[in-house]
């Protein structure tokens, strides 16, 4: 397999794996950003860069980050913010229930989790919270 195409692989994987989160709209999961967002919770899975690295003199270790973003809207504050945190938390625990996103990759890490999603929380209405993973392979 080709890297883009192993890349892309990932890419697919994260996507689906998210679909099959409990009070997750499989029609609301993108690939990337698309805003603004017409309906709640949405979620994001955008790609980072990609760091690679020698892993020895025929090897390369990836290490491909995702951004996964969510949104939720609700009229109050505290509900919103506890929504959001908490299906970023169900994804969390999707994601690192196979490390492996169905053996497409060595390891997935859950390296931070942004409760105030690119600073998007500006409004009284919607709130956004976020994951930051990783995964690794040597190819």
């Amino acid at each position: 397999m080709t890297w883009p195409a192993w890349y892309l692989s990932l890419w697919d994987a994260l996507v689906e794996t998210i679909k099959t989160v409990s009070d997750v709209n499989k029609e609301r999961v993108f690939y990337g950003e698309r805003f603004p967002p017409d309906d709640y919770p949405s979620i994001y899975v955008c790609p980072l860069p990609i760091d690679l690295a020698p892993a020895s003199t025929a090897e390369t270790l990836n290490a491909v980050r995702f951004d996964i973003g969510v949104v939720v809207k609700s009229d109050d504050v505290k509900q919103g913010a506890k929504d959001a945190l908490t299906l970023v938390g169900k994804i969390q625990d999707k994601l690192t229930s196979d490390r492996t996103l169905g053996g497409k990759c060595s390891c997935l890490e859950i390296l931070q989790i942004t409760p105030n999603w690119r600073r998007l929380n500006r409004g009284m209405e919607t709130f956004w919270s976020g994951v930051i993973i990783e995964i690794t392979e040597v190819i």
